[in-house]
């Protein structure tokens, strides 16, 4: 889900940092998968790049888990104030409320100091490091150029987990046009369900400053393929074609909790996508994919290089 808006802010005006402001913020609510946290990046991305920014880059960290944080906030507090002199006001300030905040502080000699400091990233728990580590392999698989950041740090608690922003070199000491993460615990908190979460939030402000909008593309009601994984050993392939499959234009949707065909050809219909692309084991050894037009019930088999071109076919009839 998506939303646009005005917000307020409770803190002296800056440049490109202004009392008023409106937002996009993007949420995918449901899956404590990587797969969701890359491919909200890579949206992102890619939807940086066809406005036409080309010197923005993918900062990520990971902020582990509620159960491992504790510890290294404790561990964090302790050597922080062996440096309490050296601090600006404040970081002096906060540090015990929320110590992780001194290591994005942008003066110099906090800066500094921040370099000497543990870093989150090196006390992670197990599913911690394994989870940042499958996001950083779904990147590369993307092609999705990106730098790990030690040092980056979300200001609300809520955070876990991944934690990105996007920084742009011609917006001065506030370089972020947008930041996010995984926020698995937030709707619970709130007295909700249990709801694993991803998103982030864009200042649109900030975003027109570096570039003009001259116009917008006209918007397709209904998916043009989704996907449908069968197995653990799909998730990567599935990944990566949707990924590809968006970069040429596509709208795709898919099932990230991977259920059964049955479950996964119900939401297939749901979205009333006008294909699905299924993508089992013997599909992935073999090279060819099994494509169904949901609306006649034709299926074909299609070789991964072809499936651009016959989604395409199936998209120009629909119009």
């Amino acid at each position: 889900m998506f939303y646009i808006g005005p917000m307020f802010r409770y803190e002296r005006p800056q440049a490109g940092r202004l009392r008023q402001f409106n937002q996009i913020g993007v949420e995918a609510m449901g899956s404590s998968s990587p797969v969701v946290d890359v491919e909200v990046m890579t949206m992102l991305v890619e939807f940086f790049r066809e406005l036409g920014l080309t010197e923005t880059r993918l900062e990520i960290n990971s902020l582990g888990s509620q159960e491992c944080r504790p510890q290294y906030r404790e561990f964090l507090k302790t050597e922080i104030e062996k440096h309490l002199d050296q601090l600006c006001d404040n970081c002096k300030n906060r540090y015990q409320r929320n110590p992780l905040r001194v290591l994005d502080c942008k003066a110099k000699h906090c800066g500094e100091v921040a370099e000497g400091l543990p870093k989150l990233i090196d006390h992670l728990d197990t599913a911690s490091a394994d989870h940042f580590s499958e996001v950083r392999s779904l990147l590369d698989s993307a092609g999705t150029p990106y730098s790990v950041n030690p040092s980056l740090v979300r200001g609300l608690d809520y955070y876990n987990r991944t934690a990105f922003e996007v920084t742009s070199q011609n917006l001065g000491a506030q370089n972020a046009i947008c930041g996010g993460g995984r926020y698995d615990t937030l709707v619970e908190e709130l007295d909700g369900p249990s709801t694993p979460c991803f998103g982030f939030a864009l200042g649109m402000e900030r975003l027109v400053s570096l570039i003009p909008f001259d116009d917008m593309k006209s918007l397709q009601k209904y998916p043009d393929v989704f996907i449908v994984c069968l197995g653990e050993e799909t998730k990567t392939t599935g990944f990566q074609i949707a990924h590809e499959l968006r970069l040429k234009g596509f709208w795709v949707e898919r099932d990230y909790e991977m259920g059964s065909m049955k479950s996964q050809m119900r939401k297939a219909n749901k979205t009333q996508s006008r294909l699905s692309l299924i993508i089992g084991e013997n599909e992935i050894r073999s090279g060819k994919f099994v494509l169904k037009n949901m609306e006649t019930g034709e299926q074909k088999e299609c070789p991964a290089q072809e499936l651009a071109t016959e989604i395409a076919k199936t998209s120009a009839n629909s119009k």
